[in-house]
């Protein structure tokens, strides 16, 4: 009987977080979905004479940023930490060193902040989904409260 229950118990153990990691894969590729809208570009040299790029129409307010470079989207990465919490985040900075994925999606930072936010309302559009692959109710926070 106790060699029964260390059973169970190994293969409890084995399979908590694989709903949880499924779930995380999952957004990850969601909100690469989300940024990976093309924005019409123009190709320029910068006072340095490299080659950048800049959109060449405005972005549409609530609307997730469209994608320029491609940084914001190459940026994205998950990861899981121990069985039971997955971590997504996005690191991305222009060449000055601007965290601009931060500007984006937080109110406050700057004039025109918070008016592309694309990790929040990703997680809200795909809540059912992710109950569903979960098994419950998935809460988590980016940058503020979900």
């Amino acid at each position: 009987m106790a060699q029964l229950a260390e059973r169970i118990k190994t293969q409890l153990n084995r399979n908590i977080g694989k709903g949880l990691n499924a779930a995380r894969i999952f957004l990850t590729a969601r909100i690469r979905e989300e940024v990976s809208v093309p924005a019409p570009r123009k190709k320029y040299l910068d006072r340095s004479g490299n080659i950048s790029y800049r959109a060449t129409t405005k972005a549409t307010r609530g609307a997730p940023p469209r994608k320029v470079t491609g940084r914001l989207r190459s940026g994205i990465s998950s990861v899981m930490i121990g069985t039971r919490r997955a971590v997504i985040g996005v690191k991305a900075r222009s060449e000055k060193g601007f965290d601009y994925p931060k500007y984006h999606e937080l109110k406050g930072l700057g004039k025109k902040s918070g008016q592309h936010p694309f990790l929040a309302p990703t997680v809200r559009k795909y809540k059912k989904e992710l109950a569903l692959i979960v098994g419950k109710e998935v809460t988590g926070k980016f940058y503020g409260a979900v």
